[in-house]
């Protein structure tokens, strides 16, 4: 039975031009007419005519670094719209690499819901970019259309519900994964969550028990797609100045405060550089602070060391294996959707597996301490 499947034209590299300014300066740019894009892909989509009955439409063409929450609301209500109104089986995404990752996690998030026992989500999404422009040479951005195309009639035909990446024939979970590489074709990966599918010899294999699929279905009439953006995300560096950070927070313009920690969790709590009286301070302000890590393979539960166990007593909150992205965006969710009202409310949410972005198995040695 054909499948109806929307087609979202999204920005990002595989669909910009080569541009050469004054100077003699070659570098990409969006490309002004979506129509270019529209024709390079032509032969990629006949291949599936019979299988496929495939609606391309137009979103933007900006680059991805230039994306903002908004256009992940955006982009949600679209694809709520294919799946409710117009009862599409599936959604393909074409989308820059930069900030992939986001965009990924704010799907997840805002088309699942906050129900961690269901899902408001009964399509598969599958979100694919490139290495390189689809006019380039050596492209990789046929193989990648071509191979995302393929895994959404195979999520569409399993009853898969969920939104999926496509990247150099891995299939992978939107709310896990990150970008790795700025020139392999093997962009990105999923360091704390196993790829759940994989196409070998033409052939694609997806593992239904890594996955959401249609049959955990609960229709709801709320529109969780709102994404706050008065979060502040800080790299921990040796030397890192409290004063600093303490001033932002003076402002009230900072809703939440994420720290990147070196990989565990832990905060520097001795002399000048003690990040404990920050976490403090927040409290006082009802501003949440967030303990992530570096590491693209790690769990930042903060319970491991003692300089973790400070944070955590002072009122610090783990993030556990969750990654940086999915991280930011949650948090940018939880407070647009007005989910959480305390800190507390936040920890909670944070031990929450909304999406399948948390191993609930990485929390166990926080469990012990907490």
């Amino acid at each position: 039975m054909t499948k109806k499947v929307l087609f979202l034209l999204h920005g990002g590299t595989i669909s910009q031009l080569e541009h050469q300014d004054e100077n003699g300066h070659k570098y990409l740019i969006p490309a002004k007419d979506p129509d270019l894009f529209t024709a390079a892909c032509a032969g990629i989509l006949s291949r599936f005519s019979g299988d496929l009955e495939i609606t391309t439409e137009f979103v933007t063409t900006k680059d991805s670094s230039n994306m903002v929450p908004s256009d992940w609301t955006h982009l949600a209500l679209r694809i709520k719209k294919a799946q409710n109104e117009e009862l599409y089986d599936g959604v393909v995404v074409t989308h820059g690499t930069d900030t992939l990752a986001y965009t990924a996690a704010a799907l997840a998030l805002a088309l699942h819901g906050s129900n961690p026992n269901g899902s408001s989500l009964r399509i598969p999404v599958c979100i694919t970019g490139s290495q390189k422009s689809i006019y380039a040479q050596a492209t990789d951005a046929y193989h990648n259309l071509y191979y995302a195309f393929k895994t959404i009639a195979h999520a569409c035909e399993e009853g898969i519900a969920d939104v999926l990446v496509n990247f150099d024939k891995e299939v992978m979970l939107g709310a896990r994964v990150i970008k790795i590489s700025e020139m392999d074709y093997t962009a990105f990966a999923s360091p704390n969550y196993p790829n759940i599918g994989q196409i070998k010899q033409q052939k694609l294999f997806i593992s239904k028990s890594l996955v959401n699929t249609k049959d955990r279905f609960l229709p709801t009439s709320n529109d969780q797609v709102n994404f706050d953006d008065r979060i502040l995300s800080i790299d921990l560096t040796p030397g890192l100045n409290p004063e600093v950070i303490e001033a932002v927070l003076e402002t009230d313009l900072v809703k939440a405060l994420i720290i990147r920690t070196y990989a565990a969790g832990n905060l520097p709590s001795e002399r000048k550089n003690n990040l404990i009286p920050i976490v403090k301070l927040a409290q006082t302000k009802n501003i949440p602070v967030f303990l992530t890590s570096k590491v693209a393979a790690a769990n930042a539960s903060g319970a491991e060391y003692e300089p973790g166990m400070k944070a955590l007593h002072a009122g610090a909150i783990p993030c556990f294996d969750q990654t940086e992205a999915v991280v930011s965006v949650k948090i940018a969710w939880l407070i647009g959707n007005n989910l959480c009202k305390s800190v507390a409310d936040f920890n909670e949410a944070m031990r929450t597996n909304y999406v399948g972005e948390l191993t609930t198995a990485s929390q166990d040695e926080f469990e012990q301490f907490n």
